[in-house]
């Protein structure tokens, strides 16, 4: 199958923006109230309504980017990306009732940065360096004037950098399960498509944000082998 055009790609990315209005900033709204919530009353509660979000997030990037707006992205990929986002999804969903997650702000506050970093980077930082760089995440509203949109919630890589923050943030108490198919996802977008022949560069904030959670993930496997090691 031939590779898409950078002008059919961009088309594509521009009628789905146009057609999901205004979920866009509702998802970006959740994420900002629940990042307070963290702040201000973390809990089990909280947890099973940030598990809940995320499992939305990556149900609606699965079936309505992937399958119903950019189907012709997916079966160019042998639909791996909508299938990878419902593991995902079903990941977070039993973390609902396993409850490994518990998202709160670590205690050790250079985590803590680098994770706000990330997150303000998911929710406006993407889609402004993709503007910076002639990809406009916007919508028209009147005619000729359009307006920006955040895209969190709604796309996959600035959804993947903000559940990548937030598990790294909270580890060794968030769910290392998940946080291998949000690796695999974020590691290997350099070799992708949308950075080597669409020009997504924004996507490199995606890998950068995985190579952090691995760098977290591994010292939180390693002080806990190490606590194992003491105990026994």
């Amino acid at each position: 199958m031939e590779m898409m055009t950078f002008e059919r790609f961009w088309e594509l990315i521009h009628l789905y923006d146009s057609a999901v209005f205004p979920v866009q900033f509702l998802f970006s709204i959740i994420a900002i109230i629940l990042l307070i919530l963290m702040a201000k009353k973390p809990g089990s509660k909280l947890n099973r309504l940030i598990n809940l979000f995320l499992t939305v997030c990556y149900l609606w990037i699965g079936i309505v980017f992937f399958l119903i707006q950019n189907r012709e992205l997916s079966a160019r990929m042998h639909y791996f990306q909508p299938i990878l986002m419902f593991i995902i999804a079903f990941f977070f969903a039993l973390d609902i009732f396993l409850k490994k997650s518990d998202f709160k702000f670590s205690n050790k506050p250079f985590r803590n940065w680098i994770s706000l970093v990330f997150i303000a980077y998911s929710v406006i930082g993407y889609p402004l360096v993709g503007w910076l760089l002639g990809h406009p995440y916007s919508v028209n509203i009147s005619g000729n004037i359009a307006t920006w949109v955040p895209i969190l919630g709604v796309y996959p890589c600035p959804t993947t950098i903000f559940s990548l923050a937030l598990l790294s943030m909270a580890l060794p108490q968030g769910d290392k399960k998940v946080m291998i198919p949000l690796l695999f996802w974020s590691l290997f977008s350099v070799m992708g498509p949308p950075i080597r022949v669409y020009g997504v560069y924004e996507d490199l904030g995606l890998f950068f944000a995985g190579i952090y959670g691995l760098i977290a993930l591994i010292v939180s496997l390693k002080n806990a082998n190490t606590f194992s090691g003491f105990k026994s």
